[in-house]
């Protein structure tokens, strides 16, 4: 929580946390590091603090969300502040991929028992090699 010099406290915003017992005496808001997100108001400890989950990044302290890798990137990592680049010759057809698949020359993506299973946003789950 801020106290102002009024004596008015405000509540730490999203992707921030005051603890209680702060050492310091600051009365700031401590921000969740890059990789890191959260989406609770007024928290009091760093363990609101979540690792971004696989397939999305975060590369600014203090988020509230983390977001989606783009198209021909990955993450096969949780708490990343970045995504991979696909390796030559292989691609991801959609954002959001936790790896990359070779690049057929059709543009055409076999399901196979190999294939990895993966979730759209938006969409329900689809298989893709």
């Amino acid at each position: 929580v801020e106290t102002s010099a009024a004596t008015e406290c405000r509540a730490c915003a999203a992707g921030s946390y005051r603890e209680q017992h702060d050492a310091s005496g600051g009365s700031a808001c401590s921000l969740c590091p890059t990789g890191q997100y959260s989406q609770v108001t007024a928290a009091t400890s760093p363990s609101v603090c979540v690792p971004c989950p696989l397939g999305k990044y975060n590369p600014t302290p203090g988020q509230r969300s983390c977001t989606l890798c783009g198209s021909h990137e990955y993450n096969d990592e949780e708490g990343r502040d970045g995504c991979k680049a696909c390796p030559q010759d292989s691609q991801t057809p959609f954002q959001g991929a936790v790896s990359c698949c070779p690049y057929h020359d059709d543009e055409t993506w076999p399901v196979s028992p190999a294939a990895s299973l993966y979730t759209l946003p938006g969409k329900s789950q689809t298989q893709i090699h």
